[in-house]
């Protein structure tokens, strides 16, 4: 259908008339702003994957830019506000949608582990790699990092149990530095700790009990996830010393 204004004209109007800024329009379709100013200025043409970005994510039904009248049409008709119902951003609607998906991806995993052409059974690697890349360049391009995190905390905060003796947190300052910041003490106040407990032949070992969560880490698999602090406490953080004689030999059996 032709169209006399320049598509990336059609594209400004319409993202400002279902109230979008730039980088709120952008975040929508999962680019960078860069990409949404460079089509609206007409610097770069509408490419086939942003087509489809703004198909799916407006309801506006575009294959091309001869289809800019449809964009005006969408939202003067209320059309986007229907379709975006689809992807209403609450969790319970997130959570249908990724029942929609699920079976999807479990089916590219099966396929995946089947021989293909030539008997070839090597792709399941490729595959899950794939996975662990999109996952990653999902969080960081839509700008995911604090909410997943929060999920994180929500889900996952459980408590870690950490040792630590003086000679060693001595010969690791900043280390030393972390620690004491975790226990909600100064570095001073630990080593002042460690120095009440200090006698002669023996070794100071700070014991703390500390909340913690699971760190992002796709890729650690059916290994225990690395865990990492929580950003916000809701139990005071536990810590003792003990002294180790190391003048006393093991007895023998």
């Amino acid at each position: 259908m032709d169209n006399s204004k320049p598509f990336g004209r059609e594209l400004a109007e319409f993202r400002r008339k279902i109230h979008k800024s730039q980088s709120q329009f952008a975040a929508m379709l999962g680019v960078s702003k860069h990409t949404i100013i460079s089509v609206e200025n007409g610097r770069n043409r509408l490419s086939p994957k942003l087509t489809r970005r703004i198909r799916i994510a407006t309801g506006a039904p575009i294959e091309s830019e001869r289809d800019g009248d449809l964009l005006e049409r969408c939202a003067a008709t209320g059309r986007f506000d229907t379709w975006r119902q689809h992807f209403k951003s609450d969790e319970e609607t997130a959570l249908n949608r990724f029942g929609e998906i699920c079976y999807w991806i479990k089916l590219v995993f099966r396929a995946a582990g089947r021989p293909g052409v030539a008997g070839n059974r090597d792709r399941l690697p490729a595959v899950y790699l794939s996975l662990l890349e999109w996952l990653e360049e999902t969080r960081t391009t839509c700008k995911l990092q604090n909410e997943i995190d929060d999920i994180l905390e929500e889900e996952t905060r459980h408590f870690e149990t950490g040792t630590w003796t003086d000679v060693y947190l001595r010969e690791n300052e900043e280390l030393a530095e972390r620690v004491a910041g975790q226990l909600g003490i100064s570095l001073a106040k630990l080593w002042q700790g460690f120095k009440a407990h200090k006698k002669k032949d023996n070794w100071v070992v700070l014991f703390a009990k500390l909340e913690a969560r699971d760190a992002w880490n796709p890729e650690a698999g059916e290994f225990p996830p690395h865990p990492t602090d929580c950003k916000v406490r809701k139990t005071k953080p536990k810590y003792w010393f003990k002294t180790l004689d190391l003048s006393k030999k093991p007895k023998s059996k």
